[in-house]
């Protein structure tokens, strides 16, 4: 985009609608430009006419750059970048305002906020581009989904304590009470044979109730470390499922917090699930590995991979609510996740700094391929 397109003189804006359009943007709260889009079907025509102050500052001067942005589809979430003058075409032609995407502060002017970017129809064929900070709803959104996550982990630890210290007891003493009346040899042979199926029952119930407990919160990762009880998840889910699951899990894992060894154990358990649920196959990868100061957990399946729509229902929330708040308690421990989709199979990788406050361990985490699209299941 130029700021003075060349051979359309005549279509130049009046200096009378310039200086409208100059006192308009300068009395807004928010940052907001004004291009004139003499010929909307070609971009080099498109002159920026007024900007105010707040828009000037937030793209250090270079107003003309604004289409130029690799914007997102949607904040926050690495989405492939949208076609913004195709945008704003479109708001052009039919003439109604039109979210044209976000700025983050992964763009190369490294905003501080992110913003969404809204085209706006005015009249003399004027388009105004206006930036909005939705940085306070994301980061209540984010504190929202972090306490949601710590509360579900308490009750799950405090529901798989009360299943080991009174129902897990109660049937050990049911079982040794019915495996004491077999060696007795009480009653006739019916009767024995009834005692011994009772007993075989409480016997599944209690290995029952155990891995249910297990599964609300592993006590080998307090007692043997995070390799160990992603090991024993990956048996017990194979053993449920019936898939087949490739797991490459190195035991050269130095023990970390709880807290950060109890996150990447639930994303392993989300993952699985939606492998499971969603990806219409039989078998998946698992990998973990550390590499400099950092954790890497992967979960990849080579099965149908995601819908289109299903990655703007993971922004907005409608679906995929698991994967979004292990997103978000990942950010808060200074990681990542990222999730890939190549048409066929989808990659979920959790990249965890050792350290609390090292995001910079999580930044070099090898990215997935840029050409991918970036998606995810819930």
């Amino acid at each position: 985009m130029t700021t003075e397109p060349a051979g359309i003189e005549a279509t130049k804006l009046p200096a009378t609608v310039r200086k409208f359009y100059a006192h308009l943007v300068h009395g807004l709260p928010c940052a907001m430009s004004v291009l004139h889009l003499p010929d909307p079907a070609r971009e080099g025509t498109w002159t920026v006419v007024a900007a105010n102050s707040q828009a000037k500052r937030l793209i250090k001067g270079r107003i003309g750059e604004y289409l130029k942005l690799a914007l997102r589809k949607e904040p926050e979430l690495k989405s492939r970048p949208v076609d913004a003058p195709a945008g704003v075409r479109a708001a052009f032609n039919e003439r109604r305002g039109k979210t044209l995407g976000y700025l983050t502060g992964e763009t190369k002017f490294r905003l501080a906020e992110v913003f969404a970017v809204q085209a706006v129809p005015l009249e003399e064929n004027c388009m105004g581009i206006r930036l909005l900070s939705v940085t306070g709803s994301l980061k209540a959104q984010r504190h929202q989904a972090i306490a949601e996550a710590k509360a579900q982990e308490r009750e799950r630890k405090r529901i798989s304590r009360d299943l080991h210290d009174s129902v897990g007891q109660y049937l050990t003493g049911l079982h040794w009470n019915l495996s004491r009346l077999q060696r007795d040899g009480i009653g006739d042979k019916k009767q024995r044979e009834q005692l011994k199926e009772c007993a075989q029952m409480v016997h599944a119930c209690m290995e029952e109730v155990r891995a249910i407990s297990y599964a609300l919160h592993p006590p080998a990762i307090e007692m043997l470390g995070l390799a160990t009880a992603l090991k024993w998840q990956v048996r017990r889910f194979a053993e449920q499922s019936s898939m087949k699951i490739h797991a490459d899990i190195t035991d050269k894992i130095a023990r970390m917090d709880g807290d950060r060894e109890i996150t990447l154990y639930r994303v392993l358990q989300e993952c699985l699930s939606n492998v499971r649920r969603h990806a219409n196959t039989d078998e998946a990868f698992v990998r973990l590995r550390q590499e400099s100061d950092a954790v890497i957990l992967e979960v990849e399946d080579h099965g149908t991979g995601v819908p289109n729509d299903l990655f703007e229902d993971l922004a907005r929330g409608r679906r995929g609510v698991g994967l979004l708040k292990m997103r978000e308690r990942l950010v808060e421990l200074g990681g990542l996740l990222e999730i890939a989709s190549r048409g066929k199979g989808t990659m979920v990788r959790a990249t965890l700094p050792r350290e609390k406050n090292s995001a910079a361990a999580g930044r070099k985490a090898p990215a997935l391929h840029s050409a991918r699209r970036n998606s995810g299941r819930g």
